[in-house]
Parts: C-alpha cells; sequence; structure tokens
C-alpha cells in the first residue's frame, strides 16, 4: 500500500541563489557601525565577542543555506519530506546558535579582569566559577 502525501505541509524555504546579498549588506552596515566600539574594548573581550558572532552567524546564516541547500533537492515541491540528514542539519544549525549565544553571554558577563584571573575556563584556584 503506497503512503499516503501529508495534507498539511510544512513550508520549507527554497534556497535562492541572491538570497545572501541582502545579508552581507547588512552584515556590512553593522560592522561598520561597531568597529571603532569593538576596537575601545579590552583585547580579550573583542576577540570572545567576535567568535561568538562567528559561531551564530556560521549558525543562522551558514548553514540555514546549506539545509535549504539539500532541502530542495530532497523535496522540490515542498511536500513534507523529512529525512535523518535534514534532522540533522537542522541540529547543527540550532546547536551553532546556540553556542554563540552562550559565548555572547559570557563575554558580556565577563569583565577583562575576571578572564585574566580565571582563564577561558572558568577555574579559579582549582575550583569552578559560575561566571
Amino acid at each position: 500500500m503506497p503512503l499516503a502525501r501529508n495534507p498539511y505541509p510544512r513550508r520549507a524555504r527554497a534556497h535562492r541563489p541572491g538570497a545572501a546579498q541582502p545579508v552581507r549588506a547588512v552584515l556590512a552596515a553593522l560592522g561598520a557601525m561597531l568597529w571603532r566600539w569593538l576596537l575601545a574594548l579590552d583585547r580579550w573581550q573583542a576577540l570572545a565577542l567576535m567568535i561568538a558572532g562567528t559561531i551564530y552567524l556560521g549558525g543562522a546564516v551558514g548553514m540555514e543555506f546549506i539545509a535549504g541547500e539539500y532541502l530542495t533537492h530532497i523535496d522540490p515541491h515542498h511536500a513534507g519530506v523529512t529525512d535523518l540528514r535534514r534532522d540533522l542539519l537542522a541540529t547543527l544549525e540550532e546547536t551553532l546558535e546556540m553556542t554563540g549565544l552562550i559565548l555572547l553571554i559570557q563575554a558580556l558577563v565577563k569583565t577583562p579582569r575576571q578572564a585574566g584571573e580565571t582563564g577561558m575556563s572558568g577555574k579559579k584556584n582549582g575550583t569552578a566559577s559560575l561566571v
């Protein structure tokens, strides 16, 4: 017996080749506005913010494009087809976004003085600290 089509298909965003252009323009404008502020920060905090932003955008933009391209190959008619690889790509995308946000919060909460005392591991004199 053949499988019935899903009567309520999820609408997936199809990958569009020109979709990266507006994203690049927004990122360039935002980078230009925040560049002087970033240079005024301590070196540790600026580096931590840039790493967090790179990880977050890698998940939000990069993995979105990869997953969208894959989705157009397995489900060109947006019939709600799902498979393990698509689910793993979505999980990786969300994990990168959450990791970037956690690192951003850590970089904003820790002062450079605390970062020098505890290092990147968050340990102080052999004991773990919350922040």
